[in-house]
């Protein structure tokens, strides 16, 4: 698969891309979802850089604290998500923090989605991967704590319900998670 930059796509560990299946890295799938916002600018002003023409930096928020980053158009660069290895380390040392983080980024990414979709691109991560059934339990947590909102959709060619995941805050996931922030009480 290509993406609209013209790259291959390769999801895994390898070069950093787990979550985004229909771009080469973060970075690609916030500048084509609206390319105008973000114009090509010169390198810089020197005689020897006339018309090369880059790609701006994108600023995003870390997934952890929030704080403002560039992304740059570079398959590395393009896939951060932290801010830093601090920020990383404290998601990761959380008990469980890395699943649920992942789980919980599938559906802001692609939701609304069930727990059977999840499950099956958490599978193509390369991840030992949960079921659809302890996806759906571990969604189950997050609905109590007033993070993800669940609706049932009758599933006409299994013919049952299906339960239908979408997050419900603003928060940086990554946050939710070290957090350990409940929204309702």
């Amino acid at each position: 698969m290509i993406c609209p930059c013209g790259r291959d796509i390769i999801l895994g560990p390898g070069n950093g891309n787990r979550l985004f299946q229909s771009h080469c890295s973060h970075y690609c799938k916030i500048y084509y979802e609206d390319p105008d916002k973000y114009p090509k600018r010169l390198i810089s002003e020197s005689k020897h850089h006339k018309n090369h023409w880059v790609k701006p930096p994108i600023e995003v928020g870390c997934e952890v604290c929030d704080k403002k980053f560039n992304l740059l158009p570079h398959t590395k660069k393009g896939n951060t998500l932290f801010c830093g290895r601090e920020c990383h380390a404290a998601l990761l040392t959380t008990n469980k923090g890395h699943r649920d983080w992942t789980i919980l980024k599938l559906v802001q990414l692609y939701g609304p989605i069930s727990a059977e979709e999840v499950a099956k691109r958490y599978r193509t991560n390369k991840f030992a991967a949960p079921s659809g059934r302890s996806i759906g339990n571990i969604l189950k947590l997050f609905k109590a704590r007033g993070i993800v909102e669940k609706t049932n959709k009758a599933a006409y060619d299994k013919g049952r319900d299906v339960s239908i995941y979408t997050i419900k805050t603003d928060l940086p996931l990554g946050m939710v998670i070290k957090d350990k922030i409940k929204l309702k009480s």
